[in-house]
């Protein structure tokens, strides 16, 4: 059985060149398999290299979003690089989901930047449950939503989730 780390962080930004190496090199020192970034401040682009290259450990996914510009996520992997399966940027700088073998283990990792607006938190909620095969039994706290009365099925799915953070 592999045992791994993986880590979630609000970085609110990283297009200052020297801010994001001071991230990136933070991370790389941290005992962290994979890392996923939220509110990165990226704009979508048709290519991340910029930010790929600056990730020098391993693989990097990125999404970036041109309506908010607080948007953006990101899956970076340190060491082993994964084989990408499948890439679903299902919300462009809020819902990145990826289907991968890493380390010989199949992997769904989903990384998700909710807006604070009420309705589109909802939304982008939805689109998650969308994605099926919900990891609910992860370790380490649990994520508090904020709900109208509304849709009592998903309720109770959301109400269990719980996620890992570093």
């Amino acid at each position: 059985m592999s045992i791994f780390s993986i880590a979630t962080i609000n970085t609110r930004g990283l297009n200052d060149p020297v801010k994001c190496q001071s991230v990136f090199n933070f991370l790389h020192h941290e005992d962290h398999d994979i890392v996923l970034l939220q509110e990165c401040c990226i704009s979508f682009r048709e290519n991340y290299k910029l930010f790929q290259d600056r990730w020098q450990y391993g693989t990097s996914i990125w999404s970036g979003d041109n309506k908010n510009r607080c948007s953006g996520v990101a899956i970076l992997f340190k060491g082993h690089n994964p084989r990408i399966q499948r890439i679903q940027q299902v919300i462009d700088g809020r819902l990145l989901c990826i289907d991968l073998v890493w380390k010989n283990i199949q992997l769904r990792i989903i990384n998700i930047y909710c807006p604070s607006e009420l309705q589109e938190r909802l939304e982008t909620l939805k689109s998650f449950l969308r994605l099926g095969n919900l990891p609910m039994s992860l370790r380490e706290g649990t994520i508090s939503l904020l709900f109208k009365k509304g849709n009592k099925k998903d309720l109770k799915k959301l109400a269990s989730l719980n996620y890992v953070r570093g």
